[in-house]
């Protein structure tokens, strides 16, 4: 396939020029969104790419990695300027979510070739389609719910909650799920790594947010570089997404510095479960 190939873009408007600005404009609210939470902005581009722009499940996820390492590099940069970034944590987790997440890119690329990527299971909806995602908007969704329930407690509770004695085994077993669920979902695996950055490793949400925007620029990087060999995305669309989230990302990294963190641990659970009640309205119905 011609990774540079821009006919997708028919679905959203018979103006190739209109269709350009949407993803553009998109993309920069997916950055400033992203960039706030530590999320690589797979949350939106997954589903969009998948249930929008009627692009087949593995390269609607390939697709989105694609967009990554633009907007987490930009974000990355401000927050390593700020001082955010917990860099031990963010290298521990890498070191498992790395090969996790290429040995998951390998299997995603080649999955077109297996019954799950080419048999329908109702109507024009394959099995991989149907996996990606139910199984992404229940995790979203339930990250989402959790992240609410664990916000009613009290910041004064939350700061007598003790950090664990030892970081290591916890973080990289979490790494393996993050370089696993980025690579399936096409997302940056921010949704895990926030939480779990904030309520086990103690960080303060944003530390936890700039943290994980770190560990997405590194994954994503690499993930996408081995989609790019395989020649498995639509990189085309990946570089107007990026063109309007790059920019987007350093508004939200200001943003992220300065919102209150019980605000900012609540908007982002509520965010999560309007995506994923989103993606699965606009796929199934």
């Amino acid at each position: 396939m011609n990774i540079f190939e821009l006919a997708p873009l028919a679905l959203l408007s018979d103006n190739i020029y209109i269709s350009v600005f949407i993803l553009i404009f998109c993309g920069f609210l997916v950055g400033v969104t992203a960039s706030l939470f530590g999320v690589g902005g797979g949350f939106f581009f997954t589903p969009f790419f998948h249930a929008v722009m009627n692009l087949e499940a593995p390269l609607a996820v390939a697709t989105s990695m694609g967009q990554m390492p633009f907007l987490s590099f930009s974000g990355t940069v401000k927050n390593l300027y700020l001082r955010k970034i917990k860099i031990k944590l963010g290298v521990l987790l890498l070191i498992s979510s790395i090969p996790a997440a290429q040995i998951t890119a390998y299997m995603i690329g080649n999955i077109h070739h297996t019954k799950w990527g080419s048999e329908f299971l109702f109507k024009k909806i394959t099995y991989a389609d149907f996996f990606v995602a139910f199984f992404y908007s229940l995790l979203l969704a339930s990250l989402g719910v959790y992240g609410l329930l664990k916000n009613k407690k009290s910041e004064e509770n939350q700061k007598k909650t003790a950090q664990p004695k030892s970081l290591t085994v916890p973080i990289l077993f979490m790494g393996i799920i993050f370089g696993f669920i980025s690579s399936v979902f096409g997302i940056g695996g921010g949704f895990l790594a926030v939480p779990f950055f904030m309520y086990y490793c103690s960080l303060s949400p944003s530390e936890a947010a700039a943290t994980s925007l770190f560990c997405i620029f590194i994954l994503s990087a690499i993930t996408t570089a081995h989609y790019l060999y395989m020649k498995n995305l639509y990189f085309g669309l990946s570089l107007l997404s990026a063109a309007g989230t790059t920019p987007g990302a350093v508004i939200g990294a200001y943003l992220g510095a300065r919102m209150p963190a019980k605000k900012m641990k609540k908007y982002f659970g509520i965010l999560q479960i309007l995506v994923a009640v989103s993606y699965l309205f606009l796929k199934f119905y």
